[in-house]
């Protein structure tokens, strides 16, 4: 992955759950400055978790691969559902 927009990657790496793949892109996300994403400067206070498939950023590598599980059984209607198992397992 030569250009991220999220951040500087630290790694990429992709999980296979019985022939479904997962990837993962581990990253610094950029720093924020009144509102304004500030590219090329990356917040190294941060690890974000980016799901390629979701196109979605998580604070957590577990909440990333709950979003992926429940995205590929219920589809796009899966975030109430995400937030709420996560918050009741206390993952970010």
């Amino acid at each position: 992955m030569n250009q991220f927009p999220w951040g500087e990657v630290i790694e990429q790496f992709s999980y296979d759950f019985d022939g479904e793949t997962c990837m993962i892109v581990k990253f610094y996300p950029w720093k924020m400055d009144g509102g304004f994403r500030m590219a090329g400067k990356p917040d190294y206070g941060q690890i974000h978790f980016h799901c390629e498939e979701l196109h979605s950023a998580y604070l957590s590598m577990p909440k990333a691969i709950l979003a992926w599980i429940t995205w590929k059984r219920l589809g796009h209607n899966n975030d109430a559902l995400v937030d709420g198992i996560a918050r009741a397992l206390n993952i970010a």
